[in-house]
C-alpha cells in the first residue's frame, strides 16, 4: 500500500476568513459591500488586503465614505502595481520612505519613534538635526511623520517602558525582502540590496555622530540620561554602527573608505569610542585601543578581514582594557572563534601580555564565560601560562 504525507499550508477558505477578520478589524469604518468588495478583488491576496485597506483608511479620513469606494474602484488588483503606486505616484519624499523602511527591515533592535524620526533625518535632512526640541516636535509629530513617510506601512506600537516601531503587518517584511522589490524600489540598491541597505544605515549613524553640535560635548558616565534626551538617536548610532557595516560587508557592499575614515588620527574614531563607551557603560573601556581592537571585541570578523588584508593594521598593537586585539577577540561574552583564527592566521602573538587580565588564553578561561573552542586553538597554536 502507497502512504503519502501530505502538508497543507493553507485552506483557502480558512485564508479568506483571515482576510474577513483584518479588514474588519482594521477599517476604519464598518461597511459590508466595502468589505466584500475587498475580499473579491483581493483574489486571496493577504498582502493587497494589507496595502489597500490602509489606503481606504486614509480616503476615509480624507472625505469620507465615498471616498473610499472611488479609492477602492481605482486601486489596482495586482499587488506589485498597488504597492509601486503607494510608494512612488504622488511622493516626492520617495527617497526618505525606502529608507524609513530600510530602517524597519534591517534594524539591530526596535527603535523608538524618535529615534526612527531622526535616523530617517540623518539620511535625508540633516539641516534638522540639532538637539531635539519637544516644543516644535513632539511625540504626535513624530507619529505623523512616520504614518506620511512610511505611507502607513509602519505604525508604533505601545510598549510597558518604551514605544517602538514596527511593520503593519509581519507580511510587509515578507514583501519587501521577496522578489527583489526592494532594489525595484530604488535601482541605487543593486545589485546586492541588503548590504546596500546596511550600508546607508551605517552612513545615516556615522552622520549623525558627527554632528557639528555634538564637538564641545565631553563624554561622561554622568551625561548619559542627558545625551538620550537631547540626541534621540546617538546611542543606537554609537554602538550599531559597525554592527551594520559589518552587515554590509559581508553583503558584498565595500566598508573600506569607512574603516579608513575611522583609521587616521582626525578624532572620528575617538569620538565614536567615547559616545560608545558611555551608552555601553564602559567608560575607559577602548582606551588607547585601535580599530582592529574594537572590531576583535565587537567579533566583526568580515571588518577585522578587511582592516588587516587592505588596511595593513598592526596585529599585535598594544592598547584597551585586555591589551590586544587578540585578547580582546578571546575575552569572555559571546563567542569569537572566527576572529580568534583570523587573527592568528595574521602573526597575533598568541602569548602576548598586558591589559588587565593577562594573555589571551586566560582571557578565554575566565569566569562562567569560559570558552572551550578558543581556548583549544589557543593551545594548538603554542599557548602557554594556564595555572
Amino acid at each position: 500500500m502507497e502512504k503519502k504525507l501530505e502538508l497543507m499550508v493553507e485552506k483557502q477558505y480558512e485564508h479568506d476568513q483571515d482576510i474577513v477578520k483584518y479588514t474588519q478589524h482594521k477599517l476604519r469604518i464598518r461597511d459590508k459591500e466595502i468589505e466584500e468588495e475587498i475580499l473579491e478583488k483581493a483574489q486571496h491576496i493577504f498582502m493587497w488586503v494589507v496595502l489597500v485597506v490602509e489606503m481606504l483608511n486614509k480616503a476615509y479620513d480624507d472625505g469620507q465614505i465615498r471616498a473610499m469606494w472611488k479609492k477602492l474602484h481605482e486601486v489596482p488588483s495586482d499587488l506589485d502595481e498597488v504597492f509601486s503606486n503607494l510608494l512612488q505616484k504622488d511622493n516626492p519624499n520617495k527617497q526618505g520612505t525606502i529608507l524609513m523602511l530600510q530602517w524597519v527591515l534591517f534594524t539591530m533592535r526596535r527603535l523608538r519613534p524618535e529615534e526612527l524620526y531622526f535616523a530617517v533625518l540623518a539620511g535625508t535632512d540633516t539641516a534638522e538635526l540639532g538637539a531635539w526640541d519637544r516644543s516644535e516636535v513632539d511625540n504626535k509629530a513624530t507619529q505623523r511623520f512616520i504614518t506620511s513617510t512610511s505611507k502607513g506601512l509602519i505604525e508604533v506600537r505601545k510598549g510597558t517602558h518604551a514605544d517602538t516601531v514596527q511593520f503593519i503587518h509581519e507580511s510587509v517584511n515578507d514583501f519587501l525582502i521577496r522578489n527583489q522589490r526592494l532594489q525595484k524600489l530604488d535601482l541605487a540598491l543593486e545589485p546586492y540590496a541588503i548590504g546596500a541597505s546596511h550600508d546607508r544605515l551605517a552612513s545615516c549613524c556615522m552622520s549623525y555622530i558627527m554632528r557639528k553640535e555634538l564637538d564641545s560635548i565631553v563624554t561622561s558616565m554622568l551625561q548619559r540620561e542627558k545625551l538620550t534626551g537631547c540626541y534621540p538617536f546617538l546611542e543606537y548610532a554609537s554602538t550599531q554602527v559597525l554592527a551594520h557595516a559589518e552587515k554590509a560587508q559581508a553583503g558584498c557592499v565595500s566598508q573600506e573608505a569607512l574603516l579608513q575614515r575611522l583609521q587616521k588620527l582626525d578624532g572620528d574614531f575617538d569620538r565614536l569610542k567615547g559616545f560608545h563607551d558611555v551608552f555601553r557603560r564602559f567608560y575607559n573601556h577602548y582606551n588607547n585601543a585601535g580599530l582592529l581592537y574594537a572590531l576583535s571585541l565587537g567579533g566583526y570578523y568580515q571588518l577585522v578581514r578587511l582592516v588587516l588584508l587592505e588596511l595593513k593594521a598592526d596585529v599585535n598593537a598594544q592598547g584597551g582594557q585586555y591589551g590586544s586585539a587578540l585578547q580582546a577577540a578571546a575575552s569572555f561574552g559571546p563567542p569569537r572563534l572566527e576572529v580568534v583564527a583570523l587573527l592568528l592566521k595574521h602573526g597575533a602573538d598568541v602569548n602576548a601580555s598586558g591589559g588587565e587580565y593577562g594573555s589571551a588564553v586566560q582571557l578565554a578561561m575566565w569566569g562562567s564565560d569560559y570558552n572551550k573552542a578558543v581556548v583549544e586553538l589557543l593551545l594548538k597554536h603554542g599557548a602557554t601560562g594556564l595555572c
